[in-house]
């Protein structure tokens, strides 16, 4: 029995298309991980991305709970509508920059509203205008931060809990 060449020929390209068939194997699974990996990074940038707007929306009701329902004009003695605003808008740039983790266009409808009541407070010159004006933007923010709790729970209750990649 003699081995030609067409034999030795034959066998390297069966075991080439075995390779090569295992290769294909290894990098379809290589990149659905990366998929995965990839899905698993937007999650929990999105999910940082939500917990900083409640953060930040809970300063901002905090700087607006001195015009709050219990407010008084002594409550109001030393106040800086200036920074007061100023933290509300951060809220609002933060809002319109991350809308597309909320669901549909609760953010900027929230902005739309948040922002003629907002120029409102700032131009307010009596510290009646200022209580009024401020209550309004407070209660909007009160409004707002249960929606934003609710996101994050109902994500994390998906499995969106922020990951480590491995």
């Amino acid at each position: 029995m003699t081995i030609q060449f067409s034999d030795i020929a034959d066998v390297v390209g069966v075991i080439a298309a075995g390779v090569a068939i295992w290769q294909a194997f290894q990098a379809k699974r290589a990149a659905s991980e990366a998929v995965r990996m990839r899905d698993e990074i937007v999650s929990n940038q999105e999910m940082t991305g939500l917990a900083r707007m409640q953060q930040i929306c809970r300063k901002a009701i905090d700087s607006l709970k001195k015009y709050g329902p219990a407010a008084t004009t002594r409550s109001l003695s030393g106040i800086d509508p200036e920074r007061d605003a100023a933290d509300v808008q951060d809220l609002l740039a933060f809002v319109q920059e991350h809308a597309t983790i909320l669901k549909g266009k609760t953010g900027v409808e929230f902005c739309k509203t948040m922002q003629p009541l907002l120029q409102t407070f700032a131009n307010s010159l009596s510290e009646r205008d200022l209580q009024k004006h401020g209550l309004a933007v407070y209660q909007q923010l009160q409004n707002f931060l249960p929606y934003l709790t609710d996101t994050v729970e109902s994500r994390e209750n998906k499995g969106d809990r922020l990951k480590t990649v491995r």
